[in-house]
């Protein structure tokens, strides 16, 4: 392998969201691994690129990174579009390019963005790496030359998350745990597309009739997005408002059962997946490209249950420590087949808990597939043999920036009926809601 100088493209200030502030440190560890591992084959130095960037510091960073010449230009997080990059950076590179783009769930967000950036890339080479398989289908649907599109999870740091019998003892009891209580747990944002008010009421069906309902801690921080695509925004703290007033209603029986612990840090996180018994998730989100929380939980040696949506469905392996509820359209509306997450619910509690020896097992499987270590492998064999070849991109994302211009507050809004999704929503987000063929 000839020397080759990859350019890392990356803002040095962290991301306003969470997930993407563990999500791109995990990525660049694996090119780092990668350079560690080449001999000297492999060089890599990084550019920084930020949303609050003035146009003169960009301008000097896109010179940097030309006189540099890089072999290839990655760009790791998801904001901000590469768009402004490129433009300068083509007018100093004219010449054929390699450049790789890491897929977070936005990317539907910024297709008017991609369609003026195609005119600057068509005849460069270029890869798209997706974090799920659902993802992958979906952004395959945007470009002429779907292999060049491929998956590679985000991966988790396994440091931080894994199962130690004793930390879950410790954890328990810190948080003030009964030994025999059943703990079902939720972590992310809160609001209307992760459906916390449906895992509430969900809860509640299950378990009213119980002599002694087991736990259910929720914890993030609240957010007030609403469903931007079909036009259904938030007043501040509206759905804070509609959470606490749900937990006020709850029968007797249940107030006690049901906690929101607030917004963790992320050392807290582990604890809490240590100490629980079921992850839990109803979220039915355009932009869940993949699922920190999940798979953090999972590794922690945690079962889960979650929506067959999007970057979810590829955590449900054969060994079903994923359960998915299934997820249709109907009447132009996303629905999760709410009396199977009640059954599946009530069926984690009668079965006997999880045993230590099970949870080791839990992680060491999805340690295989989800680590840092895992995906070092599955990047470099994408960034040096994997398809490259850009033809450009389709009609069906040229229609979505379509959309967005002409009606960028409601896109996929239905014509006639209220809160509901067009046919495009449908068509496009196809993927994400067909039931999945559980992998090995």
């Amino acid at each position: 392998m000839k020397k080759t100088k990859l350019a890392i493209i990356v803002a040095t200030n962290p991301s306003v969201w969470q997930s993407c502030r563990i999500i791109t440190p995990n990525i660049d560890a694996c090119y780092r691994s990668i350079a560690d591992q080449s001999n000297g084959q492999v060089e890599i130095e990084y550019f920084n690129y930020y949303n609050s960037q003035s146009e003169l510091d960009l301008i000097n960073e896109v010179q940097r990174t030309f006189d540099w010449q890089p072999d290839t230009l990655i760009f790791m997080d998801h904001q901000p579009h590469p768009l402004k990059f490129l433009q300068y950076y083509k007018e100093l590179q004219p010449k054929r390019c390699h450049f790789i783009f890491h897929v977070y769930g936005d990317f539907t967000l910024f297709t008017v963005d991609w369609t003026s950036t195609e005119k600057l890339i068509k005849k460069d080479q270029c890869q798209f790496i997706a974090a799920s398989h659902k993802q992958v289908e979906l952004i395959s649907s945007f470009v002429e030359n779907p292999k060049s599109v491929h998956y590679c999870p985000f991966p988790v740091d396994t440091r931080k998350f894994y199962f130690d019998q004793e930390k879950r003892g410790k954890a328990r009891n810190d948080l003030c745990i009964d030994k025999d209580d059943f703990v079902f747990l939720y972590t992310g944002r809160l609001s209307p597309q992760k459906n916390t008010l449906g895992l509430i009421d969900s809860f509640e069906k299950a378990f009213k009739d119980y002599e002694k309902p087991p736990l259910f801690l929720f914890a993030g921080a609240y957010d007030q997005l609403g469903t931007p695509f079909i036009g259904n925004y938030l007043a501040k703290n509206q759905y804070q408002s509609r959470v606490q007033l749900r937990l006020d209603n709850l029968p007797a029986k249940l107030k006690d059962r049901v906690h929101y612990v607030g917004s963790l840090e992320p050392e807290e996180l582990s604890q809490y997946y240590l100490a629980s018994d079921m992850f839990i998730s109803l979220s039915l989100h355009n932009d869940e490209d993949y699922g920190m929380s999940p798979i953090e939980a999972l590794l922690s040696g945690t079962k889960t249950i979650l929506t067959d949506w999007a970057g979810y469905s590829s955590f449900a392996l054969k060994d079903k420590y994923c359960k998915l509820i299934p997820v249709k359209m109907q009447n132009h509306s996303l629905r999760y087949d709410n009396e199977i997450f009640i059954e599946e619910l009530k069926n984690a509690v009668n079965d006997s808990k999880t045993s230590a020896k099970e949870r080791s097992v839990i992680h060491k499987l999805y340690e295989k597939r989800f680590s840092i270590d895992s995906n070092v492998k599955t990047i470099e064999k994408i960034v040096f043999k994997g398809n490259k070849k850009f033809s450009g991109f389709t009609l069906k994302l040229k229609t979505m920036a379509a959309l967005f211009r002409s009606n960028k507050y409601s896109p996929f809004s239905h014509p006639r009926i209220p809160l509901a999704y067009s046919s495009y929503y449908e068509d496009i987000y196809a993927p994400y809601y067909r039931k999945s063929q559980i992998r090995d």
